[in-house]
């Protein structure tokens, strides 16, 4: 009888990958310690960098980049989730991959994981809000500075929110964060609309597991009205000190509720 080798063809494959995959970290000098879809995605990046591949460029078909670097599937389909994470390539169903130059908010999305790892530690919880009110006293001053009459317009239009929607919860929290977005906004910084971002995804999941008086969106509102007022009389040191009131306020309230907002 006739001995056929098809079921032994995915083994020997695999084999063979895995003889070509150890190539390819030894050609680069890798030491063994990181995953062979990293390598991947190494190489992928620097063929980016170098301009082997440039934004708009569809990346090769998926075959074709396991015959250009020796390895499987696998490989090549964790190395891409890696690139998109990092906001080099943009990945849609049913068609090639097309290499895209990395945003702001794509640099920020791929640290927001070990970010919120960082503040999944309540001693970390007092880092976010120093950080927070150091960035935001800088906006306040700014505003302070160079505030235009659309800006002051919109600043109007958030804090009037901010009043109407005290005791209506979620409206005070969508309330609470325009405001601050307005700020943050000022600059026409895209980096400084991202880093807002961080903080709205981190500050919204919580949020909601807190007991949250009317009485704390009373005194926040006032911050609100406080820093507006300064702003508006062009006064960058009042501004700062209404804003870093405002915070520690904010801080006072979350250290009563620390269990609740842990994650």
């Amino acid at each position: 009888m006739a001995r056929t080798t098809t079921s032994n063809q995915p083994r020997t494959e695999e084999a063979g990958s895995r003889r070509s995959a150890a190539g390819l970290v030894d050609a680069h000098g890798r030491d063994g310690e990181k995953k062979l879809y990293e390598v991947v995605a190494d190489r992928l990046t620097a063929m980016i960098a170098d301009g082997r591949l440039n934004a708009g460029d569809r990346l090769p078909p998926e075959r074709k980049l396991m015959e250009m670097l020796a390895v499987g599937r696998p490989a090549i389909r964790e190395a891409l989730l890696v690139l998109q994470r990092a906001g080099l390539v943009s990945v849609g169903n049913g068609r090639r991959p097309i290499v895209t130059r990395p945003s702001a908010a794509t640099i920020l999305t791929g640290a927001a994981l070990p970010v919120q790892q960082l503040l999944g530690e309540p001693s970390s919880l007092a880092d976010f809000f120093s950080a927070r009110t150091f960035f935001e006293m800088a906006l306040a001053r700014h505003a302070a500075l160079h505030a235009g009459s659309d800006d002051m317009r919109a600043l109007k239009l958030a804090v009037e929110e901010s009043a109407a929607a005290v005791g209506d919860r979620t409206r005070y929290e969508r309330a609470d964060l325009a405001f601050h977005r307005v700020l943050f906004a000022m600059p026409g910084n895209p980096l400084f609309i991202a880093v807002h971002q961080a903080f709205d995804a981190w500050l919204i999941e919580r949020w909601r597991r807190l007991d949250r008086p009317t009485e704390r969106d009373v005194a926040s509102h006032e911050g609100h009205q406080a820093i507006y007022e300064a702003i508006l009389m062009r006064d960058p040191a009042e501004a700062e000190a209404a804003m870093e009131q405002h915070l520690s306020l904010a801080w006072a309230f979350w250290q009563t509720r620390l269990p609740a907002a842990a994650p």
